[in-house]
């Protein structure tokens, strides 16, 4: 606090709902503790926020803290989507393959697309289950961004949505890796 008179925090009320504050005495006039809390998120895995903090000393009424917190997902697809070149030659397909992060293994039940112009199927590869898009040379997808669902054994994460996205141009497919984790 420099030479000001003594500091008495209080929190503005944030208008997120995913974080909890509180403030803790440690010397009062002169230290305090902000805890922090994020409750779990629906959607996405990141959320932000901007907090208020009300000092009690006229020179600075204020102080403004930018919080944010990223979490990683118990299941990820890999790549995050499907990304299907709006200029195709012939047929084309690309594979999901779907990554726990909890250290448990499930398997994949279900898959389906919401356009009904494309299809999916369930294929195992080395072990390992992957959806695979097929979009046929026919198929004109200009604006017509989509998902596969996926349904699982996982009581968690019993639905995924993996989004179908149509792009511009011509994509590199196996552009995206990721190191094995075992």
């Amino acid at each position: 606090r420099g030479d000001g008179p003594p500091v008495h925090p209080a929190l503005s009320p944030t208008p997120d709902a995913n974080f909890e504050t509180a403030i803790k005495v440690v010397e009062a006039g002169e230290k305090y503790e902000m805890d922090i809390k994020v409750r779990p998120v629906t959607t996405g895995n990141r959320v932000t926020s901007v907090l208020k903090i009300d000092t009690g000393v006229p020179e600075a009424p204020q102080l403004t803290y930018s919080v944010f917190a990223s979490f990683i997902p118990d299941v990820e697809p890999l790549p995050e989507n499907f990304k299907v070149p709006a200029q195709r030659e012939s047929d084309w397909e690309q594979a999901v393959e779907l990554v726990w992060n909890t250290g448990e293994q499930h398997r994949i039940l279900t898959a389906s697309t919401s356009d009904p112009a494309l299809s999916v199927e369930l294929r195992e590869e080395t072990g390992k289950q992957k959806v695979v898009l097929k979009v046929p040379q026919s198929f004109s997808g200009k604006g017509r961004n989509g998902q596969v669902l996926v349904t699982t054994d996982d009581p968690k994460n019993p639905k995924l949505e993996v989004p179908i996205l149509v792009m511009a141009t011509a994509v590199n497919r196996n552009a995206v890796t990721r190191p094995d984790s075992t």
